[in-house]
This record gives C-alpha cells, structure tokens and sequence, in this order.
C-alpha cells in the first residue's frame, strides 16, 4: 500500500506497458528502405552498385532487382516482426499482452507516480493507463537509436542520446519534477528539452 505508507513510488522495470515505437507496433518511413546498426548500409550500397550498371549499360532491367535489393531486408525485418520474429519482445504479441494486463491489474490497485522503463532505443514520456505516466529512457547509445511515433498520450518524444531525471521536492504537495536531458551535437554536453510535473496519482 503505497498510498497508505504516503510514498511517492516509481515503478522500474525493462519492458514497458506502451510506447510509440517499435516495440509497440509503430514504424517510421526509413524502417521500410533501411536496417539499423552496423548493417544500415550493407543492403543499400549493392543496391546503388547494380541500379549504377544497370544504367550504364542500359540494361534497365536490373533496377527491378536493385529495388528489391533494397528494400527487401528492411520489409523482411518489419514483417517477420509483424508475424512472429522476436515476437516476445513486442506488445503485439499473446505472451507480452499477458505480462502487460496482469501488471495493469496491479497497478490498478495501488497506482505508482509512474512507470519507468527502457527496452526502446529513444526517450518518450507517454501518460494514460493505470501507470499514470510512462518514462521510456532507452536512448543510453548515439548508435542504436531508433524511431519513435506520437501516440494518444504522448507528451515529450526525443530520438537523441539523452536520459531522464526525476527529482522528488519537498513540501506538502510532494510534487515530482521530471527532465528530459539530451546530447544534440554529440559533444556529451546534455540539455533540457521537456520540463514537467507529474501530476499526483488517486
């Protein structure tokens, strides 16, 4: 009972309860022509390779194969994704639905001031659902970065390496203070770019 003990209680754990990125379902535009990481350009430079010859030679027959060069192995990720390719780790799928609904059930019961998680390679603070507010602060690596979408909640969205902070005030309205810090010229130098109050949970 945290309410009872007059405890502000933040919830942290690895998965989260929702998200706007693609864990959650969402996929941006570049999902769909690019992988992520180091293999980001290993599909593409073939690609442009043969669309090139194809050219020069006026053989344009062989950008068809270029495209699919292309944009085959994003597609396979995004929908092997979609139909069960690393499906635990996806709220889409039975197993995490289950996980998320039985936390839900509790959090219900005695509701934290949020919930913190990571899992995601970004910074998003969603509010909505029995966990108040949802602190996604996954964007610890400038090179695993990835997408995220605004969805119905969303209250600050960054795609940057940065972190969160909160910070517990004194006084008798107990409030919570969170900040969103991010480094945007790679120079480890952070600064603010969400400032908020986390409204008290009843």
């Amino acid at each position: 009972e945290s309410q009872a003990a007059g405890r502000e209680v933040v919830v942290a754990a690895h998965h989260p309860l929702m998200t706007g990125g693609r864990h959650g379902g969402y996929w941006t535009f570049s999902d769909y022509f690019l992988v992520p990481g180091v293999l980001r350009w290993l599909h593409t430079i073939p690609a442009v390779a043969l669309a090139g010859v194809g050219l020069a030679l006026g053989e344009e027959w062989l950008l068809a194969p270029a495209l699919l060069v292309q944009v085959g192995p994003p597609l396979a990720r995004v929908y092997g994704r979609r139909i069960g390719f690393r499906k635990h780790q996806d709220l889409r799928d039975s197993w995490y639905s289950a996980l998320r609904d039985s936390l839900r059930h509790v959090l219900a019961e005695h509701p934290p001031r949020a919930y913190a998680a990571g899992h995601e390679h970004n910074l998003q603070v969603i509010e909505g659902g029995p966990e108040g507010y949802t602190l996604l602060s996954g964007a610890g690596s400038p090179d695993k970065l990835t997408a995220a979408k605004i969805i119905e909640g969303t209250l600050c969205k960054e795609v940057k390496p940065g972190y969160m902070r909160l910070d517990f005030l004194r006084g008798a309205e107990r409030r919570v203070l969170l900040t969103v810090l991010v480094d945007d010229a790679g120079d480890g130098q952070v600064r603010e770019t969400c400032r908020m109050y986390l409204g008290k949970r009843r």
